[in-house]
């Protein structure tokens, strides 16, 4: 398959993905939890920092898990919500935040019980035959253009790019395959950084560095559908507007290829 064909590919499966059960379950799942401020997030991370997604006792009760017997709590601060009576109106009651409490949060790995249906975006790409030969020979080749090393995180995360130390980390709890589609994503940072700067947005570059990651599976023969247009609908639901960086998405596309060429996996 050509870059070309491979992103006409991407652009229609974006734009028709909407309607398919990958798309809702993704929704449904990142709606069972809620977001927490910075300061949560701070403080979540501080004493659990494999941490992939927390909720309250009683709401893992609602979803058919418990926390396990011994599990300690993730300490966060609560909003404490009270009604009090309007200062113009007296006969008039709003409610109002008044402070804050703490209270106690688990992680997904801290309980059991019904198995959660997390979507392919969170948990990564299952693996395929050749897919650790591929993952080898393409470690080996991009080694020699940056670092690459394994690292322990949490679910959900699959690897990242450190623009200051210039090296990329990939988890090492998943796949081969999911490592391979997670190394040209982060590859395709650091080229977009190195090779093709540009103004755009964290978001921006976000959406031009997934396409590029599908574009280069799907020439080596790698069908990341799944995988990659939630997390490019997540970013920004709306195609068209990166039209116009179709010949960075390209480019950078045809340079990781470069890196890889002849190690198709479908070969």
């Amino acid at each position: 398959m050509t870059i070309e064909e491979a992103y006409n590919q991407l652009q229609e499966r974006f734009l028709s993905f909407e309607t398919g059960e990958d798309w809702k379950q993704f929704l449904a799942f990142s709606a069972r939890f809620r977001q927490y401020s910075l300061c949560n997030t701070v403080l979540i991370y501080q004493q659990c920092p494999t941490a992939s997604f927390v909720a309250g006792f009683n709401r893992w009760k609602e979803m058919n898990r418990h926390v396990r017997k011994g599990e300690k709590g993730i300490h966060i601060f609560a909003p404490i919500i009270r009604k009090v009576t309007d200062e113009k109106d007296p006969n008039v009651s709003r409610e109002r935040l008044t402070g804050f409490k703490l209270t106690s949060v688990f992680d997904l790995s801290q309980t059991e019980g019904e198995e959660l249906p997390i979507p392919v975006s969170v948990k990564g790409l299952e693996d395929q035959e050749g897919a650790d030969l591929l993952r080898e020979k393409m470690l080996a080749a991009v080694r020699n253009e940056i670092p690459v090393s394994f690292t322990t995180l949490p679910l959900g995360f699959h690897g990242f790019y450190d623009i200051k130390a210039r090296s990329i980390a990939l988890s090492n709890e998943d796949s081969a395959l999911q490592n391979v589609k997670t190394l040209f994503h982060e590859l395709a940072h650091y080229l977009h950084e190195t090779v093709y700067p540009g103004d755009e947005t964290a978001e921006q570059k976000e959406f031009i560095a997934e396409s590029a990651a599908f574009i280069a599976c799907s020439a080596m023969g790698i069908d990341s559908t799944e995988y990659s247009i939630p997390y490019l609908k997540s970013w920004l639901d709306d195609f068209a507007a990166f039209s116009k960086m179709r010949s960075k998405i390209e480019k950078i596309s045809a340079k990781l290829l470069t890196l890889t060429e002849e190690k198709s996996i479908a070969s």
